[in-house]
């Protein structure tokens, strides 16, 4: 297992970006099971006015200071899962955002490589052998990583960072942390969850019944139904919520909503617009995109990010009908919103699936990515995340019986 540090010196300046001779390409080697960084806490860069502005607007209660004194000295282990056909360096661009910000405690990053493939379409890739398979497979390898660091075998605190897929097999591997005592809110346990991450997972799986009628999403959506079985495997079966026994609805339910009720915070990064792979209502756990056809306002922060709306715990009260597929989606929606979410809303041009987290051809959204990594780095909690929606070009209309979504922008 390779280990691998950022910036122990706090005098460094700017981080450089990742390359094939930067501290964070970890060696190549057959054996690895996992990529770790430790940031030491304490280090100043140019993420603190940032964070300082996002504090600004808080009550005085949240942003005074000793409210975000370290809580525990050991430290946060943060987990970051990739997505289906991904590998570990896709994170490779947030990591050198979150070198850039000041760290008010010390964070250990771990990504398991053991889920790892290839970009080729025809060639065998981990990530399609089923959800569970890739839970477990990602869950043995973090326990592997535990044991063999010393940094991460401190940590009291937990937060896992799930990209597309990646966010689904965190869910999974949430329950079997839970049972092995790696996460409660008991004093038995090893570690107190504290923020839930998704960038673009397909929460509600990947159906038409959270597309919208007549548009491109929802065409690429039936194509999906009939490549999935070759393109994605198990996994892709898993995503249609079409079987009776749906693994997608398991792990929204039970011991498995259980251990996501544990965190403190849970936040999901949606693209409202341009992608294809993993629309906005199955990212953000919503029914429709009531962006279709508004006029979209932007952050003057993060002018990538349309919306950070902090949601309460409300279950909104849906009619469903008597399709199948269609009472899944809904009952797995009610009770994932139940938990409380902080939604944050990205327009993204042209390919927002893989631009949302550095991986394209096209430029990355740099903005989203120093938006996530303050959160990781700082401890930004929920009414911080929603502290961003003051800076919204114009005033957002809310429609309050729907769960405080957008609907005329």
């Amino acid at each position: 297992m390779s280990c691998f540090y950022r910036r122990k010196d706090s005098d460094s300046q700017e981080a450089p970006g990742i390359s094939e001779d930067s501290p964070l390409s970890a060696p190549s080697n057959a054996e690895d099971v996992a990529k770790i960084c430790v940031f030491p806490g304490g280090s100043a860069s140019e993420g603190k006015d940032a964070v300082s502005s996002a504090s600004s607007a808080m009550t005085s209660k949240d942003s005074d200071p000793a409210s975000h004194t370290q809580s525990h000295s050991g430290g946060v282990l943060v987990l970051l899962l990739h997505g289906l056909r991904g590998r570990d360096s896709d994170f490779d661009l947030l990591l050198s955002h979150m070198q850039k910000q000041t760290w008010r405690r010390r964070l250990v990053v771990i990504v398991p490589k053991v889920n790892s493939g290839r970009i080729n379409f025809c060639a065998p890739t981990p990530t399609v052998e089923g959800i569970a398979v890739c839970a477990r497979r990602a869950f043995k390898a973090l326990q592997e990583a535990r044991k063999e660091n010393s940094d991460a075998q401190m940590c009291t605190e937990f937060s896992l960072v799930g990209y597309s897929l990646g966010g689904i097999i965190g869910r999974y591997m949430l329950k079997l942390m839970m049972e092995e005592g790696l996460i409660g809110n008991s004093p038995e346990a090893q570690m107190k969850p504290e923020c839930f991450i998704s960038i673009a997972s397909p929460h509600l799986g990947i159906t038409t019944e959270t597309r919208e009628k007549d548009s491109i999403v929802r065409t690429c959506s039936s194509i999906y139904e009939c490549v999935a079985p070759i393109f994605a495997g198990d996994t892709g079966n898993e995503l249609l919520v079409e079987d009776d026994d749906v693994i997608l609805e398991q792990i929204s339910d039970g011991k498995f909503l259980d251990a996501l009720a544990l965190f403190e915070s849970r936040v999901c990064y949606g693209n409202v617009i341009n992608d294809i792979a993993v629309d906005l209502p199955t990212s953000t756990l919503r029914l429709h995109n009531e962006y279709e056809n508004a006029k979209l306002q932007r952050s003057n922060d993060f002018p990538s990010i349309v919306l950070v709306d902090e949601c309460d715990h409300t279950t909104p009260t849906i009619e469903c009908d008597g399709n199948l597929t269609r009472r899944k989606v809904v009952g797995m929606q009610e009770r994932l919103w139940s938990l409380g979410w902080t939604r944050v809303d990205c327009a993204i041009e042209p390919s927002a699936h893989h631009q949302i987290i550095g991986v394209s051809m096209f430029p990355a959204a740099e903005d989203v990515l120093k938006h996530l990594s303050i959160v990781l780095c700082n401890g930004i909690n929920a009414a911080m995340l929603a502290a961003t929606a003051s800076t919204l070009q114009g005033d957002v209309t809310r429609d309050e019986s729907d769960q405080g979504e957008v609907v005329d922008v």
